[in-house]
């Protein structure tokens, strides 16, 4: 039982464990890679079982993954879904397909470094010049995925079109796909004419 070897926890680790559960729940994503993860993420991949044992009690599912340096959390019974406005998925989609084109760039730490340019000119290539989005809605969408460590970036409100900003592994989480053509496709059927929300399929 859960309890059991959460009583063995020292009351210090019974703190971080409290802390990593809510962290969990509430951006759904750890990054290894991430300096602000990192010992959330040691600390869990560490206790497992704790980890998921609990989270089974409240119908949620712990995901390791050591190849990516992710530790994520889904919902057994598709609750807690979140909805996303059109443009928030188009550019979780682009992102996706950034993480891709430039996956033979991939740092030691699995992170793809773009540019706020590489995220307009991605509009474009798909098809979607004219929902090309303004620098202060970009930031905005930008700083949402920030909150969920998709990306990481620093001095967001004042980042340029040729400063970096780094895509995160658990992209490749949030946006799961056996073939990308298959992102293609759906990032492509967004026109002008679409609507104003979509609920997105990939993230919960």
């Amino acid at each position: 039982m859960w309890q059991d070897n959460y009583e063995k926890l020292s009351s210090g680790d019974q703190k971080m464990f409290s802390d990593c559960i809510n962290k969990l729940l509430a951006v759904n994503y750890l990054v290894k890679t991430k300096s602000d993860n990192a010992s959330m993420y040691y600390f869990i991949n560490k206790n497992q079982e704790l980890f998921a044992e609990f989270l089974k009690i409240i119908d949620w599912d712990l995901d390791v993954n050591p190849d990516l340096g992710v530790i994520s959390v889904r919902n057994n019974l598709n609750r807690n879904r979140m909805n996303l406005k059109l443009n928030e998925t188009i550019v979780l989609l682009i992102l996706r397909l950034l993480y891709e084109q430039n996956s033979d760039e991939i740092n030691i730490e699995n992170h793809v470094e773009i540019k706020m340019s590489d995220i307009h000119e991605m509009f474009a290539i798909v098809g979607l010049e004219n929902r090309i989005l303004t620098k202060t809605a970009l930031v905005e969408i930008l700083a949402f995925f920030r909150r969920f460590n998709l990306i990481n970036v620093e001095n967001l409100s004042q980042i340029t079109t040729k400063d970096p900003l780094y895509i995160l592994p658990s992209i490749l989480k949030a946006v799961e796909t056996t073939s990308i053509d298959d992102v293609y496709k759906r990032i492509s059927g967004f026109t002008e004419a679409g609507g104003d929300e979509f609920e997105n399929t990939e993230e919960d």
